[in-house]
């Protein structure tokens, strides 16, 4: 009944917004993530090398004991738009989950992969994350950098500048596993290759 009165009132594309995107970051979600990897698997492969990366934070629980979970879901917010930013056109990105991200992407060579996942990684260690202010109700983000591409992707007004608290740094970090698609891989093949590497790096 729902899908119905939404179809009606000319909802579709906000339905499989909800659908197949993560709410808190706006990435795509793990189904439609695995849908896509799926495709990609269906074609030929090119002269290039494809690849599935698993990002996950490192003691992401502390930050959120630490500083509070509006804290730890800002963090989330501006680690997927600083994957996004790094990402390449034709690359998928997604929040599987938790503190987790998942990546497929294209390069010319094994090496190029490599040297790009761990460029993500530098720019996310790089990058300075700082709590909400006290007694401050909504999202801030670090270094007044504001990605309400992201956040923010059904409004047409940009929020309003917010401070934080640039006296506690939060420091985030976090471990990568990477997987080569092969002539014969399948989604799960991949995606349990990037765990076991995931877990090596942690």
């Amino acid at each position: 009944r729902l899908l119905r009165l939404l179809k009606h009132a000319g909802g579709e594309a906000l339905l499989e917004s909800l659908e197949f995107a993560d709410e808190l970051t706006g990435l795509a979600n793990r189904k439609r993530w695995q849908a896509q990897v799926a495709q990609g698997l269906a074609d030929p492969l090119a002269d290039e090398c494809r690849a599935v990366v698993l990002f996950d934070l490192d003691h992401f629980k502390q930050i959120n004991d630490r500083f509070g979970h509006q804290a730890g879901d800002q963090v989330l917010r501006e680690v997927a738009a600083l994957l996004q930013a790094e990402a390449a056109p034709g690359d998928k990105l997604a929040r599987c989950g938790g503190e987790e991200f998942a990546l497929l992407l294209a390069r010319y060579d094994r090496a190029t992969v490599v040297a790009d996942v761990q460029r993500m990684l530098q720019r996310l260690a790089e990058h300075p994350f700082f709590p909400p202010a006290a007694g401050s109700g909504a999202p801030v983000w670090a270094g007044g950098t504001s990605f309400e591409r992201v956040t923010h992707r059904f409004e047409d007004t940009a929020p309003a500048a917010l401070e934080s608290d640039t006296t506690r740094r939060m420091p985030v970090t976090a471990s990568a596993g990477l997987a080569v698609v092969q002539p014969r891989s399948t989604f799960a093949d991949l995606m349990n290759q990037a765990d076991v590497a995931l877990y090596e790096a942690k």
